[in-house]
């Protein structure tokens, strides 16, 4: 219909004119910068997309018919889900999922490899010995459908291991034969169940577990990226806000650039509200008793990252540390001072 094609048309230019706004605003950083995997995923797609808005209007009657294969780019657009996926905070049990998968898909083929060796060895002897059994008493029905030749020999072990055939139904066909076929399809169930499963199972689990903390570790450095340029652009604006250049604030002076929709936005990227920044000066009152506390801009800004988390050890230490230099500070400011008005007097 015509009105899809229009609609189409209309996302492509959108999504086009994004990634041209992204261009501009990242400059060389979008083609090589941390994410550039990602960038030039996303040039893939609108290029895709242009090749196909460019033959929908170049082509008509007969031509048209021999371009169907572009409606398989479509699929590619929808990729750019993967992107909602990947950055989205409600995703990341899926996300997990998936790259977990992907992961296993290497250890996966060794798997089979390991599987298809065990199962070759052991299909050889019983398709031997079968066809010895069926050259001395002839050709047996249920012995030529399961042992006939050594590929169906394997397929027949590979069901027998994965539930596709009871192995019951084996094992009493090879009684026929002997006993030793017997104990060889034990020895095989019993190898394959209990020790080769179990191992491959807990090398996928473990390549799997290794995968969910790599996505930890990268959605960490990720969001610590994203707050180092929202704490960045905070500093930035409160240092723009001093207008005595004390370097200092205050909870009045923070409350007036509250005002302000950036910055109130930047504290909500760092998920303070009002209230929480109010209760840091209350703090700071009661244990200063002054009338108007005040506080470094730049320690005012690692306060509040300490106090969107679980206050830990370190944050003990650092607040330690902070103190004894601010400390330190205030006593080489003293001596300064003691030492100009000793040269005065």
């Amino acid at each position: 219909p015509l009105a899809f094609k229009v609609i189409e048309t209309c996302f492509f230019f959108i999504i086009f004119l994004e990634m041209l706004l992204r261009i501009f605003v990242s400059g060389k950083a979008f083609f090589v910068g941390y994410e550039w995997k990602w960038n030039w995923f996303d040039i893939i797609v609108v290029a895709t997309a242009g090749i196909e808005e460019v033959f929908k209007l170049i082509s008509t009657g007969t031509v048209r018919s021999n371009l169907t294969f572009l409606r398989v780019m479509r699929i590619i657009k929808i990729t750019r889900i993967c992107r909602i996926v990947r950055v989205v905070k409600i995703f990341r049990e899926l996300r997990i999922m998936v790259t977990s998968i992907i992961s296993t898909v290497r250890t996966l083929f060794w798997s089979i490899v390991c599987l298809f060796m065990v199962m070759s060895g052991v299909g050889v002897y019983l398709a031997i010995a079968v066809s010895d059994y069926q050259a001395e008493n002839g050709p047996n029905p249920e012995m030529v459908v399961y042992f006939g030749t050594l590929p169906r020999t394997i397929i027949s072990l590979f069901q027998a291991t994965t539930g596709g055939i009871d192995w019951c139904v084996i094992y009493d066909i090879l009684a026929q034969v002997s006993g030793l076929p017997q104990f060889v399809l034990l020895g095989y169930i019993s190898m394959m169940v209990y020790a080769i499963m179990n191992i491959l199972t807990g090398i996928c689990v473990n390549t799997a577990n290794k995968t969910a903390e790599d996505d930890f570790e990268i959605s960490f450095h990720e969001e610590r990226s994203r707050h180092d340029t929202v704490t960045g652009k905070l500093k930035e604006l409160l240092h723009e806000g001093d207008k005595e250049s004390t370097g200092t604030i205050t909870w009045a002076q923070l409350d007036s650039h509250l005002a302000c929709p950036e910055i109130k936005y930047a504290f909500k990227k760092l998920d303070l509200e009002p209230w929480h920044l109010q209760s840091f000066f209350d703090v700071l009152k009661a244990a200063r008793d002054d009338q108007e506390p005040h506080i470094g801009i730049d320690n005012f800004i690692r306060g509040c990252m300490r106090l969107r988390c679980t206050v830990k050890n370190i944050d003990l230490i650092a607040a330690g540390q902070e103190q004894m230099e601010a400390h330190s500070k205030g006593l080489s400011e003293l001596h300064k001072r003691l030492d100009s008005l000793c040269v005065q007097l």
